[in-house]
């Protein structure tokens, strides 16, 4: 057990069916704000390994097999190779750790304004090389219709694992060679 000092928010809203109701974590005992943390932790990474089956069934076949795969043919394959599916789970895992000690806590769907500098700069990246890419990838991201969907489409390609281990030393490149942090 370790003890530390946070500050906590006066108060958080919490939304559900079209209501909301605030919360005052202050109010909690210590004891469950400590669960709070640690079941939120456990869901954020736990979360992360959601896309374990299709990143490994995407791994290990062409593009063109992946797209044109079935749910229940990802299925049989991942009953078939437990190992592969569990190896993308742990790398998924891992990335959703270094994205929390790199990045913060970040949403999966968020708004352009909620994203973090090197989010920004990854679903940069990932736009680009779709863009290069063309066909069918390009052609479902330009379909999307609004703009948040679109920045989650990126993101989520952004932070597969696979590719969230070749943007990261990219990223960082781009923002240490950003310029000087001017008072503007």
């Amino acid at each position: 057990m370790t003890t530390t000092t946070i500050e906590l928010p006066a108060s958080v809203e919490i939304t559900s069916r079209g209501r909301t109701v605030l919360l005052a974590p202050e109010s909690l005992p210590l004891e469950v704000l400590a669960q709070a943390l640690e079941h939120g932790l456990r869901q954020k990474i736990a979360d992360s390994a959601a896309s374990a089956l299709a990143d490994a069934f995407a791994a290990a076949h062409s593009a063109e097999e992946a797209a044109a795969a079935t749910p229940d043919a990802r299925k049989v394959w991942g009953n078939d190779n437990p190992g592969a599916v569990a190896d993308a789970a742990q790398d998924a895992m891992e990335t959703a750790i270094d994205n929390l000690r790199e990045h913060g806590w970040t949403v999966r769907t968020p708004g352009v304004g909620t994203l973090t500098e090197a989010q920004k700069i990854a679903v940069g990246l990932v736009r680009d090389a779709l863009k290069r890419a063309g066909g069918a990838a390009w052609k479902e991201y330009a379909a999307l219709e609004k703009a948040s969907e679109k920045t989650a489409h990126l993101l989520a390609l952004a932070e597969k694992p696979a590719n969230a281990k070749k943007l990261a030393p990219i990223v960082a490149r781009i923002m240490a060679e950003s310029g000087p942090d001017l008072d503007l």
